[in-house]
């Protein structure tokens, strides 16, 4: 095929060049296309969340359309789409950051995608959560600050694939300047925003679990004592909490009370753990047991050997049966 340029030039053009020419243009459209769909539905739902943010589920659905999805690769809109779409500038530069770490992390730059977050967290907590009363950010509040917690960890891994060591940099950033300020932040509230009070345990979970990561435990001790000073004090007890922030709380407080060798106070807090994990949730009720089982086995309480079925604990099953048998030589295996 024949074709002339700006010249006058004669050049010649395969055909098949322009079909694939065409079918990139016409899936580029495409792209363009889903992403403007896709962004119109997100701002109706965002603009549902906003203007119903008195009903109980407002604050779920906003925490929702926050989330990023680390696995995702699929098309993400622009910043020009995001600001046609939503009418409040502030969560049009919010959702823009949201969708720019959501583009960095498809792409495995967990790096800028954690500095990305790390920004929208700020924008976040001065512009928006610091003047609203009420609960209903809460939820949004923690699924931001976890999936920097994420997207710090994913950083760490991928440098140390690169490096051939491990740090806990980015981390330990991420603690220090994003979850730390969070807890101050919702602990150190006016009397009329003590609602908001009830999301300071899963910023104290998130910090004590990181800690045990990271093996520095004495950071971990001293978090347990804060919340048990300005959080657990009065009238407000951990079943004030939503199990999934008081049940690993208290998994992680009893592992520090067995280092600590208060194995009375470690058991009782473990118990409790077991006592309030949702029974279908067997994962974390076997990861409760694990530590559990060998803190009553050295009081002297044996695990049943229907339980250590049912949970896979079979590491225990020799060891009991010796203690019971007296076999020394089977426990001495």
């Amino acid at each position: 095929m024949c074709v002339v340029d700006r010249a006058g030039c004669h050049l010649t053009v395969d055909k098949d060049f322009l079909w694939c020419f065409f079918e990139i243009f016409e899936s580029s459209e495409s792209l363009t296309e889903n992403s403007h769909t896709m962004m119109q539905a997100y701002a109706s739902e965002l603009s549902r969340a906003l203007n119903e943010r008195n009903k109980r589920k407002s604050g779920s659905l906003l925490a929702s359309l926050l989330k990023l999805d680390l696995k995702s690769s699929s098309n993400v809109p622009s910043s020009q789409q995001v600001t046609n779409a939503i009418r409040s500038n502030r969560f049009a530069e919010i959702v823009t950051l949201h969708f720019e770490a959501q583009r960095r992390a498809s792409r495995k730059d967990f790096e800028s995608s954690y500095e990305t977050q790390k920004e929208l967290i700020k924008i976040f907590m001065t512009g928006v959560y610091s003047e609203d009363h009420t609960y209903w950010l809460v939820p949004s509040m923690h699924t931001l600050i976890g999936d920097a917690l994420a997207l710090a960890r994913r950083t760490d891994e991928q440098r140390a694939r690169k490096d051939g060591f491990r740090e806990h940099k980015f981390v330990e950033d991420c603690i220090s300047a994003v979850v730390r300020e969070a807890f101050t932040a919702t602990l150190v509230v006016k009397s009329e925003k003590k609602a908001k009070k009830k999301g300071a345990l899963f910023l104290a979970v998130c910090m004590i679990r990181s800690y045990f990561g990271m093996n520095t435990l004495r950071q971990a001790t001293l978090i347990v004592n804060n919340v048990k000073k300005m959080i657990l004090t009065g009238k407000t007890k951990l079943t004030n909490f939503p199990k999934s922030h008081s049940v690993p709380y208290q998994y992680y407080a009893g592992r520090l009370q067995i280092v600590a060798g208060r194995y009375d106070e470690a058991e009782e807090m473990l118990m409790s753990a077991l006592r309030n994990c949702p029974t279908d949730v067997q994962t974390n009720r076997r990861q409760i047991l694990r530590v559990l089982i060998p803190t009553k086995m050295a009081r002297g309480v044996l695990p049943t050997p229907r339980l250590l079925q049912e949970y896979n604990l079979k590491q225990f099953q020799d060891i009991s049966v010796a203690v019971r048998s007296g076999n020394v030589r089977l426990y001495v295996v």
